[in-house]
């Protein structure tokens, strides 16, 4: 699996995400890119894995995550059944909502999540599975 993280420009890493990097076991790849527009650097990793390492599954970490090994194995183990699979993230203040979303009038607006695997219509991509 390649583990992708996205940057802006001139961005530094919190610790405590240098150190969530730095627990991974030494079997995966990694892959980054930086520039000013997040959604083409994230195109940029699609390209890399869709025709440079076909075959190989990619985890995209936003550089500001906060996650366990385990949070990876989970995500791994999932792809195996699933072709996307999202980690639960929390956003904002407490009670921090998670990011996940339904369709409304106008665009999206939060919705209730339910524990454990289920189809959802919308969520961020800062801890994204994809086989």
């Amino acid at each position: 699996m390649i583990i992708a993280t996205i940057a802006p420009n001139n961005s530094f890493v919190s610790f405590e995400f240098l150190k969530c990097i730095l627990a991974l076991p030494p079997r995966y790849s990694y892959r980054t890119t930086e520039g000013s527009n997040i959604a083409y650097n994230r195109n940029k990793i699609f390209n890399f894995v869709k025709y440079g390492k076909k075959g190989e599954d990619l985890l995209l970490i936003d550089n500001d995550m906060i996650f366990a090994p385990e949070d990876v194995q989970t995500i791994e183990a999932h792809l195996q059944t699933y072709e996307v699979i999202s980690g639960l993230c929390a956003i904002g203040y407490k009670p921090y909502p998670p990011s996940v979303f339904k369709k409304a009038e106008k665009g999206y607006e939060f919705t209730s999540y339910e524990e454990g695997i289920h189809e959802i219509e919308a969520t961020g991509a800062a801890f994204m599975g994809i086989s």
